[in-house]
Protein backbone atom coordinates (compact mmCIF):
# COMPACT_ATOMS: atom_id res chain seq x y z
CA UNK A 1 0.00 0.00 0.00
CA UNK A 2 2.42 2.92 -1.23
CA UNK A 3 1.42 6.48 -2.27
CA UNK A 4 -0.83 6.19 -5.49
CA UNK A 5 -1.55 9.20 -7.05
CA UNK A 6 -5.09 9.83 -7.18
CA UNK A 7 -5.99 10.22 -10.70
CA UNK A 8 -9.84 10.67 -10.48
CA UNK A 9 -11.35 12.68 -8.70
CA UNK A 10 -14.17 12.33 -6.09
CA UNK A 11 -17.74 13.37 -7.30
CA UNK A 12 -18.37 15.82 -4.65
CA UNK A 13 -15.20 17.80 -4.85
CA UNK A 14 -15.04 17.64 -8.71
CA UNK A 15 -17.98 19.79 -8.43
CA UNK A 16 -15.96 22.24 -6.06
CA UNK A 17 -13.65 22.48 -8.78
CA UNK A 18 -11.08 20.06 -7.88
CA UNK A 19 -8.68 18.94 -10.95
CA UNK A 20 -7.81 15.67 -11.56
CA UNK A 21 -3.50 14.88 -9.85
CA UNK A 22 -4.50 17.72 -8.04
CA UNK A 23 -3.62 16.86 -4.33
CA UNK A 24 -6.29 18.04 -1.79
CA UNK A 25 -3.91 19.76 -0.03
CA UNK A 26 -3.26 22.76 -3.38
CA UNK A 27 -6.65 21.75 -3.75
CA UNK A 28 -7.57 23.17 0.12
CA UNK A 29 -5.04 26.18 -1.00
CA UNK A 30 -6.26 27.12 -3.89
CA UNK A 31 -10.09 27.42 -2.77
CA UNK A 32 -8.78 30.54 -0.56
CA UNK A 33 -6.32 32.14 -2.95
CA UNK A 34 -6.20 35.62 -4.04
CA UNK A 35 -8.52 36.02 -6.50
CA UNK A 36 -10.98 32.91 -5.85
CA UNK A 37 -14.75 33.50 -5.58
CA UNK A 38 -14.06 32.56 -1.92
CA UNK A 39 -11.75 36.06 -1.62
CA UNK A 40 -13.90 37.81 -4.47
CA UNK A 41 -16.86 37.72 -2.27
CA UNK A 42 -15.02 38.63 1.25
CA UNK A 43 -13.23 41.70 -0.11
CA UNK A 44 -16.94 42.77 -1.68
CA UNK A 45 -18.15 41.69 1.78
CA UNK A 46 -15.12 43.90 3.54
CA UNK A 47 -16.14 47.02 0.48
CA UNK A 48 -20.13 46.84 1.88
CA UNK A 49 -18.51 46.95 5.59
CA UNK A 50 -16.36 49.72 5.30
CA UNK A 51 -19.40 51.57 3.95
CA UNK A 52 -21.71 51.06 6.42
CA UNK A 53 -19.22 51.53 9.09
CA UNK A 54 -18.49 55.29 7.17
CA UNK A 55 -22.71 55.69 7.40
CA UNK A 56 -22.52 54.93 11.51
CA UNK A 57 -20.23 57.83 12.44
CA UNK A 58 -20.03 59.31 15.68
CA UNK A 59 -22.98 61.87 15.20
CA UNK A 60 -25.63 59.42 14.40
CA UNK A 61 -28.02 58.73 17.48
CA UNK A 62 -27.61 55.64 18.87
CA UNK A 63 -31.44 54.98 19.29
CA UNK A 64 -32.26 55.91 15.75
CA UNK A 65 -33.76 53.48 13.27
CA UNK A 66 -30.62 53.83 11.32
CA UNK A 67 -28.25 53.08 13.86
CA UNK A 68 -30.32 50.24 15.03
CA UNK A 69 -30.31 49.04 11.26
CA UNK A 70 -26.51 49.14 11.34
CA UNK A 71 -25.71 47.44 14.37
CA UNK A 72 -27.70 44.51 13.80
CA UNK A 73 -25.77 44.75 10.26
CA UNK A 74 -22.48 44.61 11.68
CA UNK A 75 -23.40 41.34 13.90
CA UNK A 76 -24.38 39.65 10.69
CA UNK A 77 -20.97 40.92 9.14
CA UNK A 78 -19.30 40.00 12.59
CA UNK A 79 -20.61 36.79 11.93
CA UNK A 80 -19.87 36.33 8.03
CA UNK A 81 -15.98 36.78 8.67
CA UNK A 82 -15.73 34.84 11.64
CA UNK A 83 -17.30 32.26 9.05
CA UNK A 84 -14.68 33.18 7.07
CA UNK A 85 -11.70 33.02 9.84
CA UNK A 86 -13.22 29.77 10.62
CA UNK A 87 -13.01 28.40 6.60
CA UNK A 88 -9.45 30.03 6.22
CA UNK A 89 -8.26 27.84 9.06
CA UNK A 90 -9.51 24.76 8.41
CA UNK A 91 -8.44 25.17 4.98
CA UNK A 92 -4.94 26.52 5.69
CA UNK A 93 -3.87 25.12 9.10
CA UNK A 94 -3.35 28.12 11.84
CA UNK A 95 0.88 28.58 11.61
CA UNK A 96 2.14 25.37 10.71
CA UNK A 97 2.77 25.30 6.73
CA UNK A 98 4.13 28.55 4.49
CA UNK A 99 0.56 29.16 3.49
CA UNK A 100 -0.99 28.67 6.79
CA UNK A 101 -3.83 31.35 8.30
CA UNK A 102 -1.29 33.63 10.23
CA UNK A 103 1.48 33.45 8.29
CA UNK A 104 -0.37 36.61 5.84
CA UNK A 105 0.21 39.75 7.27
CA UNK A 106 -3.62 40.51 6.14
CA UNK A 107 -4.91 37.96 7.71
CA UNK A 108 -3.50 38.63 11.23
CA UNK A 109 -4.83 42.25 10.70
CA UNK A 110 -8.31 40.68 10.09
CA UNK A 111 -8.15 38.60 12.87
CA UNK A 112 -7.20 41.67 15.04
CA UNK A 113 -10.34 43.23 13.61
CA UNK A 114 -12.46 40.25 14.18
CA UNK A 115 -11.90 39.60 17.72
CA UNK A 116 -12.17 43.36 18.34
CA UNK A 117 -15.45 43.57 16.55
CA UNK A 118 -16.77 40.41 18.38
CA UNK A 119 -15.20 42.03 21.74
CA UNK A 120 -17.10 45.23 20.62
CA UNK A 121 -20.40 43.12 20.18
CA UNK A 122 -20.05 40.82 23.06
CA UNK A 123 -18.99 43.43 25.58
CA UNK A 124 -19.00 46.80 24.48
CA UNK A 125 -18.11 48.04 28.26
CA UNK A 126 -14.90 46.04 27.51
CA UNK A 127 -13.50 48.84 25.19
CA UNK A 128 -15.87 51.65 26.90
CA UNK A 129 -14.50 54.62 24.96
CA UNK A 130 -12.25 52.80 22.38
CA UNK A 131 -15.38 51.61 20.48
CA UNK A 132 -14.05 54.00 17.95
CA UNK A 133 -10.62 52.11 17.73
CA UNK A 134 -12.87 49.43 16.56
CA UNK A 135 -14.42 51.85 13.80
CA UNK A 136 -11.04 52.49 12.44
CA UNK A 137 -9.86 48.80 12.35
CA UNK A 138 -12.90 47.75 10.53
CA UNK A 139 -11.98 50.56 7.85
CA UNK A 140 -8.29 49.78 7.72
CA UNK A 141 -9.35 46.33 7.14
CA UNK A 142 -10.65 48.06 3.65
CA UNK A 143 -6.77 49.37 3.00
CA UNK A 144 -7.07 45.15 1.51
CA UNK A 145 -9.87 45.71 -0.82
CA UNK A 146 -7.68 48.65 -2.40
CA UNK A 147 -4.29 46.98 -2.62
CA UNK A 148 -6.76 43.96 -4.50
CA UNK A 149 -7.69 46.46 -6.65
CA UNK A 150 -5.43 48.65 -8.31
CA UNK A 151 -7.84 50.65 -10.57
CA UNK A 152 -9.87 51.86 -7.07
CA UNK A 153 -6.53 52.56 -5.47
CA UNK A 154 -6.10 55.40 -8.52
CA UNK A 155 -9.56 56.45 -8.08
CA UNK A 156 -9.29 56.88 -4.60
CA UNK A 157 -5.86 59.09 -5.30
CA UNK A 158 -7.84 61.02 -7.67
CA UNK A 159 -10.41 61.82 -5.26
CA UNK A 160 -8.09 62.51 -2.24
CA UNK A 161 -6.47 65.13 -4.86
CA UNK A 162 -9.27 66.97 -6.20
Amino acid sequence: YGSIPCITVDPMLARMGMKPGESFAEFKVRLVEPGSTFDVVFLTLVGVNGLFVALSGPGLDPVSSTAVTLDMLEGMFTIAFSLEFLAKVTLLGVVVNKSSYFRDRWNVLDFVVLVASILALVVPAALGSSGGVVRLLRLVRGVRVLRKLPYLKTTMATIMKS
